[in-house]
């Protein structure tokens, strides 16, 4: 299922397809983990979508753990992607929209570099169907090379735009690379 977008990257910000800016600053990020903890229609993410900034057009920012998705190398959780899936639709049917925003602690080498990313390139794959993903963060490990990570998750899901958290970048000394990647920066 192939996706139309519905939201344009120019010039480090957030436009509608149709123009109409869309604000960035001021993106909540909720815990993507306790709501997969708690589940999908659980209080905890009731909160979240009764929460003012969703209805302000303002998108919330969804924190997944890179070990939430792959708690093992290679070995994905589909529980826990399975209820985030579950959330994001009704996010969707409430006409709200989420940036997924990966944590992961480090990716020192190459090869957790690697991992870090198809982990969220399956994360992408199992919520590939949920209209209100606007995009992914570039994680702030990956801040200093954004590009492999973009490329891996734009492959399939070209409708995505891309972020970048304005603080991270300003304090790794990244915010150059992330402007000339055309990343959103809230």
């Amino acid at each position: 299922m192939k996706l139309e977008a519905e939201f344009i990257a120019k010039d480090n910000l957030l436009y509608t397809v149709s123009g109409a800016p869309v604000p960035v600053n001021g993106i909540t990020l909720v815990s993507g983990e306790d709501i997969c903890a708690a589940g999908s229609d659980s209080a905890e993410a009731q909160r979240v979508l009764d929460d003012g900034a969703l209805h302000a057009g303002i998108p919330v920012g969804v924190t997944v753990p890179w070990t939430l998705v792959e708690p093992q190398p290679e070995q994905y959780n589909e529980g826990a992607l399975a209820v985030l899936r579950d959330f994001l639709k009704r996010m969707e049917e409430l006409g709200q929209h989420a940036v997924i925003v990966p944590v992961a602690e480090q990716a020192d080498d190459e090869e957790e570099r690697d991992r870090l990313t198809a982990a969220m390139r399956h994360t992408a794959r199992r919520i590939k169907d949920c209209r209100s993903v606007i995009g992914f963060a570039v994680p702030v490990c990956l801040l200093g090379a954004p590009e492999a990570f973009v490329q891996e998750l734009s492959h399939k899901h070209e409708h995505y735009v891309f972020f970048a958290e304005k603080k991270a970048a300003a304090a790794s000394g990244t915010e150059s690379v992330c402007r000339e990647n055309g990343l959103i920066l809230y």
